[in-house]
This record gives structure tokens, C-alpha cells and sequence, in this order.
């Protein structure tokens, strides 16, 4: 049962990272090359997703990570909130207030704006 509603999130198979962002007039789909920015978005965007249905927007801002046959999308709130959605699943984790602070300063860099909802 426990297996159910929890699933451990883990991306260190990570290769290739895409972020697309598609809010209003801004529609970017870009690769992550830097390999700083990859570094610490594998090291952020892991943890234990549970089953739940937050009030944080999700939806506009996607981070695929793909490698060794596997790819697993990541959705971060785009209201303020700290939660990562997982694939398009109800399951969600937290990643912290000063990881997200540093997730946006590196999406914004690629030129996403947040908050986004």
C-alpha cells in the first residue's frame, strides 16, 4: 500500500535535460548545456513524491530529464510554492524554499518568469 502513494524521485541517470516554459507570449523550449546548471538541477529535483492535490499552480514550466532510457518530467509550482509535480501524476515533493530560489534564478536565466500563474 505504502508503495502506492509515495515514489522516490531520483534523476541521477540525467544525460539530457530540455526546459519548456509556454505562458502567454513567452514559449521557450531549450536544452540545459551548462554544466553547472545541469549539476544542481539533478541535485535539486529529487525526493519523496506523495499522493495529494496542493493549491500551487502547476503546468507552464516543464524540466524533462532523460538518460539511460528513462525520462521523467518535473513540474515546479509557478505560483511561489516549493513543490515539484512528478510526470503527470498527483504525486508532489518538496524541494525547500532556498532550492527554489535557486531553480528559478537558473529557468530565469533561460528566460522564464516566475511567478507564473
Amino acid at each position: 500500500m505504502y508503495s502506492m502513494f509515495c515514489q522516490n524521485v531520483n534523476v541521477n541517470f540525467t544525460k539530457k535535460i530540455t526546459f519548456t516554459f509556454d505562458y502567454f507570449e513567452k514559449k521557450i523550449n531549450v536544452q540545459i548545456i551548462d554544466d553547472n546548471d545541469k549539476n544542481l538541477l539533478v541535485s535539486i529535483c529529487k525526493g519523496m513524491a506523495i499522493s495529494g492535490s496542493p493549491s500551487c499552480g502547476f503546468g507552464t514550466a516543464e524540466i524533462t530529464f532523460e538518460g539511460k532510457n528513462k525520462k521523467i518530467s518535473i513540474y515546479p509550482a509557478c505560483d511561489g510554492c516549493d513543490l515539484m509535480r512528478v510526470n503527470d501524476t498527483e504525486k508532489y515533493f518538496s524541494i525547500g524554499k532556498e532550492n527554489r530560489k535557486k531553480l528559478v534564478e537558473i529557468l530565469e536565466k533561460y528566460g522564464a518568469k516566475f511567478p507564473c500563474n
